[in-house]
């Protein structure tokens, strides 16, 4: 006997299933080699997009440090601008707080230079009021030591 032949009785029997056989293996080879292509593929994908991840992220760092940067510099320069400005405030606040002294002073020495004038007049009115009753006292005492007559005095 020999290999059945196609179309001899009991071929189709051994032939079906080799064939089914074969086609089962076939089918869960390429099943295998579908699912690893899969896995393969779903790899390089999340592969390719942890790296574009990564690569945007380093950019939005670079992007952010130099905003960061500008800001930075941005900062220092209105506080350098700050301080010159709160100098300039402070000088002319202390020039106008002397100036404003000096004036009070001169205004306070010319008020006290008439009242200082008005004090010794009225001291030497005083002083002739009281020089007046000693004159007009030593008058009144010689007119009754004269017995009432006007008399010249002595040198």
């Amino acid at each position: 006997m020999g290999i059945p032949q196609r179309g001899e009785p009991g071929s189709s029997t051994t032939d079906g299933t080799a064939l089914e056989s074969v086609q089962a293996k076939w089918q869960s080879d390429l099943n295998g080699e579908a699912k690893a292509a899969q896995i393969r593929w779903q790899t390089a994908v999340e592969n390719a997009f942890a790296s574009a991840q990564e690569r945007a992220a380093e950019s939005l760092n670079d992007r952010a440090n130099g905003l960061l940067l500008a800001i930075q510099q941005g900062a220092e320069r209105l506080n350098g601008t700050f301080r010159a400005s709160a100098a300039e405030v402070a000088e002319a606040s202390i020039a106008r707080r002397k100036h404003c002294a000096n004036r009070c002073k001169r205004k306070r020495s010319a008020r006290k230079q008439p009242a200082a004038r008005a004090i010794e007049t009225s001291e030497r009115l005083e002083q002739t009021c009281s020089s007046l009753e000693t004159v007009q006292e030593h008058a009144l005492t010689r007119y009754s030591i004269a017995g009432g007559r006007c008399v010249k005095p002595a040198p």
